[in-house]
């Protein structure tokens, strides 16, 4: 991982654990949602991304057909866990 990762991070991360208590969550719980947001955003880019243009992709073609295909199987499971409740 690069430094500058841990350096801007880091700071960051102990601030929102600083959030203890806001809106009637802990800290911790305050880091997961961010974090999460932050994940599914860059999964739906990825999404997008390798959708609408297969072959030209912005992260190599090995890659992007992993991303392809494990956006497939993710959204075959939501769709599978909260379709047949």
């Amino acid at each position: 991982m690069c430094w500058w990762v841990q350096v801007i991070g880091a700071p960051i991360a102990a601030g929102i654990l600083f959030m203890d208590g806001v809106g009637g969550l802990r800290g911790w719980q305050w880091l997961f949602i961010l974090e999460g947001c932050i994940t599914a955003i860059y999964g739906i880019i990825l999404k997008v991304r390798t959708n609408s243009s297969p072959g030209i992709c912005i992260i190599g073609s090995l890659t992007c057909l992993l991303a392809h295909h494990a956006c497939h199987a993710l959204t075959l499971t939501f769709r599978a866990y909260f379709l047949n409740r």
